[in-house]
């Protein structure tokens, strides 16, 4: 692997570095031109003069704006595709919604008299996803109650190329948050599993916060993707928040838990079952000597800047102290910086006012690493899939009261290239061994695991089999009497046979005692769709 890095480390040298600063990483344009490194594609003109000026984002476009060039694409659905309205005084008006990587507007153009015959052809010319140049005029609609573009110009514009990974060695992300991490991440996982096969990643892991609801959505998004000839395996995962044993403590630190076999898949479920209803303290908290217990087939990440190891180095604990907290981990975990740039912002971590304080944090991990023989791992932490989809999750944390929701960090996935050029103030082997070669190894060392096995698992409840039956009986006796009419002696063992026979018991049990207990309760239910119900 020294060659490839040295080959990368060389092109990097070769390469002009563009920087960026922490007031930009919402990706939202901060002058009103399109910036010197975006190149506007050749236009295939669709109506009115040929269109010049400068394009501006739709995020600062406002109802005062005046005359405006914006591109963006166009919207679906049918609130914000393409749609056609005759008014009465015979002017027909096509209306649409245009977004770019900072917000979106609704479109107008008006097509009156002589002009009404084209409109047809013009919205028809108009397909969702299309990406459109746009010349017009803002103004509040009194109509629509909201600010408009009312259109004077279109050009339809070549399609935006996705992003692709194009390094000879790919990488694997082994931190990753889809929408079951709750009101912080917009990746939906089988769009997650989708993206990483396009790229041709061989693997990818799920580590939504506290909970493994995406499991099964995963598997069938690999599975499909199998199919199609892009195999990739699924590292199921969990950033868990981890707490001492006194774990009513104020703060817990995250930690990063993947599951390497079958034993620890078990060990990660059994987890997530005891951190639900024993430890739940506004969110779901694992004790630390219980990791330590269960730890057997799982593989423990030191995780982000809420991992404890971190902390301690913000903190300034100690070196003997900061190898103590190091030591319980299987790899310690690098991030891009401005991942972290609340930091800089928040006047409670003085030490750490600019870039390169954040940069000496990561040092500071991976010369850890290095002397304690544990693989270095960089992730991108991914809460959004693409850099514009950071207006979503300011959407998300806006409605949970975050004072800094506008000010997203870059959680996007990265693809090998980007997440190399990252970390480039490390020399090109450390590098390339953190983004790279020890993900790859770590992800090598997982079996391919099925979160949910083939068949049926029923489960298991002592005794349920002789209980069911005697519960049965003895109602039945209560309403029949002691001596069952042989019909009622019958039908009773037609129910019981199949359910006792194909081991169903348990089930019907929980059943019964789950509506039991809420009607002893003084909670009238039942369980419909459930045959249980009826013991």
């Amino acid at each position: 692997m020294a060659s490839t890095a040295d080959e990368y480390a060389a092109k990097e040298k070769s390469s002009p570095k563009r920087k960026r600063s922490a007031s930009t990483q919402t990706n939202v344009p901060t002058s009103n031109k399109v910036s010197t490194g975006d190149k506007v594609p050749s236009a295939k003109k669709l109506v009115g003069k040929k269109i010049s000026g400068n394009v501006i984002s739709i995020g600062n476009v406002d109802e005062n704006s005046g005359a405006v060039v914006i591109i963006g694409e166009i919207g679906s659905g049918e609130r914000n595709g393409v749609k056609l309205r005759e008014t009465k005084t015979g002017t027909v008006i096509v209306s649409f919604s245009v977004t770019d990587k900072s917000d979106g507007i609704s479109c107008k153009k008006f097509f009156k008299g002589d002009k009404s015959a084209d409109a047809k052809p013009f919205a028809d010319a108009l397909k969702s996803g299309m990406t459109v140049k746009i010349a017009g005029k803002t103004s509040f609609d009194d109509y629509a109650k909201e600010v408009c573009l009312f259109v004077d110009a279109v050009e339809i514009l070549p399609q935006t190329q996705a992003r692709t990974d194009d390094a000879e060695v790919k990488r694997t992300e082994l931190h990753v948050h889809t929408t079951m991490s709750a009101m912080d991440a917009v990746i939906p996982v089988e769009k997650l599993i989708q993206t990483a096969a396009d790229w041709g990643w061989q693997s990818v892991a799920v580590t939504d916060h506290g909970v493994i609801q995406a499991f099964p959505n995963a598997a069938l998004a690999a599975e499909k993707s199998a199919k199609s000839g892009r195999p990739i395996k699924i590292i199921y995962g969990m950033e868990g928040y981890l707490v001492g044993d006194d774990w009513k403590q104020k703060n817990s630190n995250h930690v990063i838990i993947l599951a390497r076999n079958k034993a620890g898949l078990a060990n990660l479920y059994k987890l997530v079952s005891i951190s639900q209803l024993k430890f739940m303290y506004y969110r779901p908290r694992i004790p630390k000597s219980l990791l330590a217990e269960l730890r057997d087939g799982l593989i423990i990440g030191s995780a982000c800047e809420a991992g404890e190891l971190i902390r301690a180095i913000v903190a300034g604990k100690s070196d003997a102290e900061i190898e103590d907290i190091a030591n319980f981990y299987d790899y310690l975990e690098i991030q891009p910086i401005h991942n972290n740039d609340f930091l800089v912002r928040s006047e409670d971590f003085p030490n750490i006012t600019t870039d390169e304080d954040l940069r000496d944090i990561n040092r500071k991990v991976a010369a850890l690493a290095k002397k304690l023989g544990k693989p270095l791992v960089a992730t991108t932490d991914a809460h959004f899939l693409n850099p514009e989809d950071a207006i979503c999750r300011a959407v998300l944390l806006a409605s949970k009261s975050f004072d800094d929701a506008d000010k997203q960090p870059p959680l996007y996935l990265r693809t090998t290239d980007e997440l190399l050029r990252e970390f480039d103030y490390l020399d090109a082997q450390t590098a390339y061994d953190a983004v790279v070669t020890n993900p790859n190894q770590i992800a090598a060392s997982v079996e391919v695991l099925k979160p949910i096995p083939d068949g049926l698992y029923s489960p298991q409840v002592s005794g349920a089999e002789q209980e069911i039956r005697e519960t049965s009986y003895a109602k039945a006796r209560q309403l029949y009497g002691q001596n069952l009419p042989q019909l009622v002696e019958a039908r009773l063992e037609q129910e019981l046979k199949p359910i006792i026979g194909h081991g169903f018991a348990g089930l019907y049990l929980i059943a019964q005692r789950l509506v039991k207990k809420s009607n002893d309760d003084g909670y009238l239910v039942g369980s419909r769709g459930s045959v249980g119900s009826s013991f």
